[in-house]
């Protein structure tokens, strides 16, 4: 879906240190983590076992992260095309991101965007495999895609990373479940995206089990994957994991 952009107000120019609004939104998701993400698994656990109701909450991550992102183009994009009638070159450019620091924060993102990431979810595994109301996840979702596009919005981007189960497990990157084989260095499923900065360094770690393919059962085969009980993601100093987000 579109929409037009008015600009009620000259941009205000960023504050060189985006600091604070960049630990405030890490915080958010070690929060989305600790809480948000428990009462998914909650609101699920009737339909499905535990296992399969984490694997369906960390996809909902990485697509709500995905919508985002698109959403974030077009905000983008529209703040550039109303802003070029009075500015252009480097100028333009300062501006385009000043606006979107400034008035991201209070960009509306939930609605119909969520119902679309719901409408996406419904139809890949193992969602599709189960017979329960994906409008379950709608809290879930809308405070996901909420923090996801303000992280965006940042000077300095923050943003997941997609892993594929059966790759070798980087320490530097994720940390593993309480319920892991510790003697397998291969994943066998994600468990919550790892966040990284515009340079890829992990700042919060995520998680993975790791394991051989009968160490437990997954069911999902592309580039989302997940699963997990600890209390919330750790973070990280600047480790380069190579990835580009």
């Amino acid at each position: 879906y579109k929409r037009t952009l008015t600009l009620p107000y000259p941009p205000i120019h960023p504050d060189p240190d985006d600091h604070s609004d960049r630990q405030s939104l890490m915080s958010s998701y070690n929060d989305l983590f600790a809480y948000n993400r428990h009462r998914a698994l909650s609101s699920l656990r009737p339909y499905v076992d535990q296992a399969i109701a984490e694997e369906i909450v960390y996809l909902a991550v990485l697509d709500s992260f995905s919508a985002a992102r698109n959403e974030f183009i077009d905000f983008k994009f529209n703040a550039r095309r109303s802003l070029m009638l009075k500015h252009s070159g480097a100028e333009l450019d300062e501006e385009v991101q000043s606006y979107v620091w400034r008035y991201g924060k209070t960009h509306d993102v939930s609605y119909p965007l969520v119902d679309q990431i719901l409408r996406g979810l419904k139809s890949k595994s193992p969602v599709s495999l189960y017979d329960f109301q994906i409008s379950l996840l709608q809290p879930f979702v809308r405070e996901v895609v909420k923090a996801a596009f303000q992280m965006q919005c940042l000077p300095h981007k923050l943003d997941v990373v997609p892993g594929r189960s059966g790759e070798v497990y980087i320490d530097s990157r994720d940390r593993r479940t309480y319920d892991s084989d510790y003697g397998c260095s291969l994943v066998h499923h994600y468990v919550w995206p790892a966040l990284v900065d515009h340079h890829n360094n992990v700042v919060i770690k995520g998680e993975a089990r790791t394991g051989h393919e009968g160490h437990g059962h997954s069911f999902i085969h592309s580039d989302h994957h997940q699963r997990s009980r600890s209390v919330s993601p750790t973070r990280r100093g600047r480790h380069s994991v190579g990835f580009t987000v």
